[in-house]
């Protein structure tokens, strides 16, 4: 929206109901007017072989950098995983197979680390691990690229190894904070497809995962979205159980998204 000089404020009708200040109201409005010129739908990724390939494709280049860079004591951004937590035998007897037992390999990962010297990257289950493959568009895999060539130049890498932990560093922070972006932007879309598709309306899912079990508290995986939404269902609902959820309030500026089990 281009707001010209006292444009700022929108009275009268056009500032809508429900009492507030000026400025509330004008957001309000603008909020409206955004929903109504904003087409928000639900679309699936494709997924081919050729994707395959070319992801595998780059997992050996990220594996063959690292050796390369390992024998021949180049410093490069490593990048590492630990070993899964341990999940005990009663834990995984008690998850059906399928989707809850995906979900509980996967809460049992661990984050992604690095550093300039060679880890173990459990998660891929080699022993070191470099992003070469994408310098254009990710920081680390240029700086790879700046030690690697002067390397092959004869020269001395630009980068020490304490040199190059500071940068990672300093990435890493601003890495942490582009992703929180990300998932705020992806939650705020998510619950606003839900609000177009209206209050009390009725979505199948799966409990794939106990929040809180005393309390009736746990993870949905709804069917037509993917979406894994925290909810509550009643008392004898088990793990693995198909439920149908039915959407009680939806706000994306407030982050609030809730269902009631109907089913």
């Amino acid at each position: 929206f281009d707001v010209g000089e006292g444009e700022g404020f929108v009275e009268g009708e056009d500032a809508g109901g429900g009492g507030g200040n000026a400025c509330e109201r004008s957001a309000s409005a603008v909020r409206r007017a955004e929903a109504a010129a904003l087409d928000v739908r639900l679309t699936r990724g494709d997924h081919n072989d050729v994707k395959d390939l070319v992801g595998e494709a780059m997992i050996l280049c990220g594996e063959l950098i690292a050796r390369f860079g390992s024998e021949n004591g180049v410093p490069l951004p490593y990048r590492g995983q630990l070993e899964p937590r341990d999940t005990s035998q009663k834990a995984w007897d008690e998850t059906p197979e399928g989707l809850c037992r995906e979900v509980l390999k996967r809460y049992s990962m661990r984050g992604a680390n690095q550093g300039p010297t060679p880890r173990r990257h459990a998660g891929l289950g080699i022993d070191a691990y470099v992003q070469f493959s994408s310098p254009i568009r990710r920081y680390t895999d240029l700086l790879a690229h700046y030690q690697v060539k002067a390397f092959l130049r004869g020269e001395t890498p630009p980068l020490s190894a304490d040199g190059l932990s500071r940068l990672l560093d300093a990435n890493g922070d601003r890495t942490r904070t582009l992703r929180a972006a990300c998932r705020e932007s992806d939650q705020f879309w998510t619950i606003e497809w839900y609000r177009r598709g209206g209050v009390d309306k009725d979505h199948v899912g799966t409990v794939v995962k106990w929040v809180k079990k005393d309390a009736n508290a746990c993870l949905v995986s709804f069917d037509e979205t993917g979406v894994e939404w925290k909810c509550k269902v009643r008392k004898r609902t088990r793990l693995g159980d198909a439920v149908t959820m039915r959407v009680r309030e939806a706000d994306p500026y407030s982050g609030r998204l809730t269902f009631a089990q109907v089913r």
